[in-house]
C-alpha cells in the first residue's frame, strides 16, 4: 500500500474486546489498517478481570487491554494509558483519536483530544437523538455527553443519509464536519457458515425462537416483552434468546421478564463465536435497536438466511425496500405491526422458509464497497481530518 501523503498515528478507543483475540475479524481489520497508518494503538475499555498487558502483534500496532468496571473508571485508565505509554517529552504520538462509538468511546477520544490538543474522529453507525423521559437521568447524562462528543469532533462519520439529516436539523452538527461512509460488515463468513443451533435440543420448554442482540434496553424490546407475553396464551412454547446482553443490561431485562411472569420463556446466550449458527438457528430475529450498532446485528441476521422484522430508524428501511418482504418492517411503537408479522411467521412456516431463501440476496443491497475499499476510504478519511478545522 502506497504511503500516506499524511502519515497518520492513530488512537483508536473501543469497547469491542474481540480485539484482543489473535483471530478474530476485528483484529484483523487493524492489521489491514496498519499497513496504511504510521501507527496504530488500540485501547480497549470494557476488558475487565483479563489483565492489562500490553499485545504488539506488528511493528506498528500496539494494543493495551483495560483492566477495570464502570465508564468513569475507563475513562481514568485511558488517561493513564496516554500518560504512561503513549506520551513523549509532554507530547501525544498518535495525532488522531478515533472513537468508534459517540458515548463512552467518543467521549474518552474527545477528553483526551482536548487534553493533548490532537484531533479527534468519531464514528456512529446510524445515530438517532433520544428523548429522555424525565426520571430517566442516566439517558439524559448519555445524550448529554453525546451532543459534547459531537461538538468537539473535528469529523464525524455516520452510514446513511438520515443520520446525516438528524445530526445537522437536530444537534446542529456543521454540515462539512460529516462524512458518510457506507457500513461495511464482512458477511462471508455468516453466508458461508451452515451450522444451525438446536435450541429446542438444549431449552425443550421452547418451541418457537425470537432472537434479539440488544445493546440497551429500548422501548421495541419493552414492547417485544409484551406482546410475548401475549403470544404465551396461544403459543405457549414461544421463547425469547438474548444474545450478547451482561451486567446492568442483562439484569433488567430479567427483572421485566419476571415482573411479566415469562421469566422461563427468556433465554440468556453468550456465543463467543459461530454466530452465524444462532442466527440460523432461531426461527426468526428482531431488530430491537432504534439507534447505534443495530444496523450490524440486522446485516450479518440477513446474510446468515435468518427470518427479519425490523423497523426504519436503521438501515432496515432501505434494505427492505423494493422487495416483497416491506411488511415486515414496521414503525417504531406499532404494537399491532409487529404482533401481526410474528403470529404470520409462526403461523405460516412457508412464509418464513422464504424469507430466509432470499434474505441473504437482501444484505448484498448494502455492500457498496468491497473490503479493499472499505479499508482504503477508512485510511483517507483519518488522514484528511489532519486537514480540516477542529
Amino acid at each position: 500500500m502506497e504511503s500516506p501523503k499524511n502519515p497518520v498515528k492513530l488512537l483508536y478507543i473501543t469497547k469491542d474486546t474481540s480485539v484482543l483475540k489473535e483471530s478474530s475479524a476485528f483484529r484483523r481489520t487493524i492489521m489491514e489498517y496498519a499497513q496504511g497508518l504510521e501507527e496504530i494503538h488500540v485501547i480497549v475499555l470494557g476488558n475487565a478481570l483479563h489483565g492489562e498487558k500490553v499485545i504488539h502483534p506488528h511493528e506498528r500496532v500496539w494494543i493495551y487491554p483495560t483492566s477495570v468496571f464502570g465508564g468513569l473508571f475507563h475513562i481514568v485508565k485511558a488517561f493513564h494509558i496516554a500518560y504512561s505509554q503513549l506520551t513523549w517529552k509532554f507530547h501525544l504520538r498518535p495525532n488522531v483519536i478515533f472513537g468508534d462509538t459517540p458515548f463512552l468511546s467518543g467521549l474518552v477520544a474527545v477528553l483526551l483530544g482536548k487534553r493533548f490538543k490532537k484531533r479527534v474522529y468519531i464514528h456512529t453507525e446510524n445515530y438517532t437523538k433520544s428523548h429522555p423521559s424525565l426520571f430517566a437521568l442516566s439517558e439524559y447524562v448519555r445524550e448529554f455527553c453525546v451532543q459534547y462528543v459531537f461538538r468537539h469532533a473535528a469529523k464525524i462519520r455516520v452510514t446513511n443519509d438520515a443520520s446525516r439529516d438528524m445530526l445537522e436539523q437536530q444537534c446542529f452538527v456543521k454540515p462539512e464536519k460529516i462524512s458518510i461512509v457506507p457500513l461495511y460488515v464482512d458477511v462471508n463468513d455468516f453466508i458461508n457458515n451452515r451450522e444451525i443451533v438446536n435450541f429446542q435440543k438444549e431449552f425443550p420448554h421452547l418451541g418457537f425462537i425470537i432472537l434479539i442482540h440488544p445493546t440497551s434496553f429500548t422501548n421495541e424490546l419493552s414492547e417485544l416483552i409484551s406482546i410475548t407475553k401475549r403470544l404465551i396464551m396461544s403459543y405457549p412454547k414461544t421463547g425469547i434468546a438474548v444474545m450478547g446482553a451482561k451486567g446492568a443490561l442483562r439484569r433488567k431485562i430479567s427483572f421485566r421478564a419476571r415482573m411479566s411472569g415469562i421469566s422461563k420463556n427468556v433465554i440468556f446466550i453468550q456465543p463467543e463465536k459461530n454466530m452465524a449458527s444462532y442466527y440460523r438457528g432461531a426461527h426468526l430475529y428482531f431488530d430491537v435497536h432504534t439507534h447505534s450498532s443495530g444496523d450490524r446485528y440486522l446485516i450479518e441476521a440477513l446474510a446468515s438466511s435468518s427470518a427479519v422484522i425490523t423497523n426504519p430508524s436503521g438501515i432496515g428501511g432501505t434494505l427492505f425496500e423494493g422487495t416483497p418482504y416491506t411488511t415486515y418492517v414496521c414503525a417504531l411503537g406499532d404494537k399491532e405491526c409487529i404482533e401481526s408479522r410474528i403470529r404470520h411467521l409462526m403461523e405460516k412456516p412457508g412464509a418464513r422458509d422464504d424469507m430466509r431463501v432470499n434474505a441473504k440476496f437482501i444484505v448484498e443491497k448494502h455492500i457498496a464497497l468491497d473490503r479493499a475499499g472499505y479499508i482504503s476510504k477508512m485510511l483517507k478519511e483519518w488522514r484528511d481530518v489532519l486537514t480540516v478545522d477542529k
